[in-house]
């Protein structure tokens, strides 16, 4: 497995990519990834340089590479699978992390790919690595084009662009209409959710919260707001996900049920329609 400039990718490539997360001047978003490693707090906490290496990892062999953890972590597995830097090419001296991130618009991976051009906000064109370790990609060059919710349409039915993700019904109605595109639907792996302000004293109560779920026909939303391109679902992710189950309770639409247990949480409903408990209004 080689970089974009022929040099082989190795554990030390690796290792240098999770201790880059590590630093601590880093700022990105993937610290989720390496907090639970063994000498994180200590390697990360250190701005006087005198903590050299993550206690918790390790390269053994050129080929291989242990991470430790301080827990279990089932997670871990996807967290040590992100994309690796060539250390070749991006090292830096532990706190100078700039000198990574002005190589950011110059990347270099072990991709199929490598970038050879980039608009901002406009698009960004990759061309094929005859050399990735996968084998030759067939398709030659690849532009991605940045579209939005008011341009998918046109740019599709254009030609502009010969791929693209539509997800309102109104838009799907549209390119239906335009009579040479193939459609695949799928669930996407992602919900929506209502989240309740536990600190919002209304909502302490249990009832209350149920009420919430058996008085709101999430059926009838999804019906009217996605026009059937969903589907209601009980649990905090996705139905596509192996971890979703159904085997819980599921709360169905139930109004009545709703108002019983806001009546035994002693909110009283008034002649103004609102329901009262202590002088608030629910």
């Amino acid at each position: 497995m080689k970089f974009h400039d022929g040099k082989e990718l190795t554990a030390e490539d690796v290792a240098f990519t999770f201790t880059a997360i590590c630093d601590p001047n880093y700022d990105g978003p993937r610290t989720d990834a390496v907090m639970y490693l063994e000498g994180y707090e200590e390697y990360n906490k250190d701005k006087e340089n005198k903590v050299k290496e993550v206690k918790g990892i390790k390269v053994i062999d050129p080929y291989t590479i242990q991470f430790t953890l301080t827990e279990a972590q089932a997670p871990a597995i996807w967290n040590f699978g992100y994309g690796i830097l060539p250390k070749h090419y991006y090292g830096f001296e532990k706190g100078n992390i700039k000198k990574l991130k002005d190589l950011f618009l110059k990347p270099m991976g072990s991709g199929a790919y490598t970038l050879k051009n980039y608009k901002p906000g406009a698009e960004v064109v990759f061309e094929k690595n005859p050399n990735y370790w996968k084998g030759e990609p067939k398709i030659k060059t690849i532009v991605m084009k940045v579209t939005n919710a008011n341009t998918v349409v046109q740019e599709l039915t254009s030609g502009n662009v010969d791929i693209d993700a539509v997800g309102k019904p109104e838009m799907v109605e549209l390119i239906k209409q335009a009579g040479f595109f193939n459609i695949y639907s799928y669930p996407s792996n992602s919900y929506g959710y209502i989240g309740l302000n536990l600190r919002d004293e209304r909502f302490k109560d249990k009832r209350v919260r149920q009420a919430l779920m058996y008085g709101l026909d999430r059926k009838g939303f999804i019906n009217a707001y996605y026009k059937g391109n969903g589907q209601v679902c009980n649990a905090p992710v996705s139905p596509v996900s192996w971890a979703y189950t159904d085997e819980i309770n599921q709360y169905e639409y139930n109004p009545d049920l709703a108002n019983k247990l806001l009546d035994e949480a002693g909110w009283v409903k008034k002649e103004d329609g609102f329901r009262y408990k202590d002088g608030k209004n629910l």
